[in-house]
């Protein structure tokens, strides 16, 4: 049963490539090679951007986070008070 199982699997992998050479030699083939290959390009390209933007999501959400932190100490501080007073605000982190 294997052995029939591999040969099945040598007959399709022949095909395949029978089929594969066959239309590589049909007029106007390169054309749309070509444009399946500028296609994977500009997925690859897509890929690294979106990629991008997730890092940038992972800051944002980060940042939010402290934020919301900084404001909730902020607000434990009753104002008119020393500690309220001398609380400097947020800035830029350096």
């Amino acid at each position: 049963m294997a052995r029939r199982r591999t040969d099945l699997l040598g007959k399709l992998a022949d095909r395949g490539e029978q089929a594969i050479h066959g239309v590589a030699d049909l007029p106007g083939a390169e054309r749309v090679f070509d444009a399946a290959s500028s296609v994977r390009d500009g997925l690859d390209d897509l890929q690294r951007r979106v990629r991008g933007v997730e890092a940038l999501e992972q800051r944002v959400d980060e940042l939010e986070r402290r934020l919301d932190e900084l404001t909730r100490e902020r607000r434990a501080l009753a104002p008119g008070t020393p500690a309220y007073e001398a609380t400097p605000p947020p800035g830029p982190s350096a």
